[in-house]
């Protein structure tokens, strides 16, 4: 455990950790109301919630046991409960896959502008108490992964702090980048997420703290210290 306990590096979840709830419902809605797509988000989000719902039947996940101090990290409560985590997102991992595939063959992210996203999210997100501030504080040693779908979202939604370090999947721009073609789904679940934050290869001596809120956080915050 290191003696002057400062972290080094933040990896920081976006949806309900920086915000206030998650923001994806707002993103789509948004998308589909510029690509003149309600029905077919509707439709989306009710077949996703119906596979999602199938694919926990076999997957549950129990009461996560968080350990009160880091020595307890390796207990065999906690190991047995990851595991249970991974098998839980590889479960719903074709809930996931489906329903993106269903949101590029309906275009709902086809035709959005840059500009339009940074802009829409100001008025469609709160953020979380402090969030700024805590960014702020932080400075260049921040990286936000997520899940969700718009990098521009997101930077939007964090302005000023937007655009330093933002991980996550991102939509797909034509030749002269003005309007989207769809989502490019590099970053979908938590085991993505993981690897993204492996990939950076942060040095054995460099203390990196996770912070987030879901499932989906659970594999880098394990990497890491709670």
């Amino acid at each position: 455990m290191h003696s002057n306990w400062r972290p080094d590096h933040f990896w920081i979840d976006f949806d309900g950790t920086l915000t206030a709830a998650d923001t994806i419902a707002a993103l789509g809605e948004y998308a589909s109301s510029v690509s003149h797509t309600e029905s077919a988000w509707d439709d989306a989000v009710a077949a996703y919630l119906a596979d999602y719902a199938e694919a926990v039947k076999s997957t549950p996940v129990p009461p996560f046991p968080v350990p009160p101090i880091l020595s307890q990290i390796d207990n065999p409560a906690v190991r047995q409960a990851l595991a249970v985590v991974a098998a839980h997102i590889a479960a719903v991992r074709p809930a996931e896959d489906a329903s993106l595939a269903r949101i590029h063959r309906a275009g709902i992210f086809r035709g959005l502008s840059a500009r339009g996203l940074t802009e829409a999210v100001q008025h469609r997100v709160e953020l979380a108490a402090g969030a700024l501030d805590a960014l702020a504080a932080f400075g260049d040693r921040v990286t936000v992964c997520s899940v969700n779908w718009s990098a521009d979202w997101i930077a939007g939604a964090l302005s000023p702090w937007c655009g330093r370090d933002i991980c996550c999947s991102d939509l797909a721009w034509n030749g002269e980048m003005e309007v989207s073609t769809g989502i490019q789904p590099t970053i979908v679940d938590g085991m993505d997420k993981l690897a993204t934050m492996q990939r950076r290869g942060f040095k054995p001596n460099v203390l990196v703290v996770a912070v987030g809120d879901a499932i989906n956080d659970l594999p880098c915050l394990r990497t890491c210290f709670f």
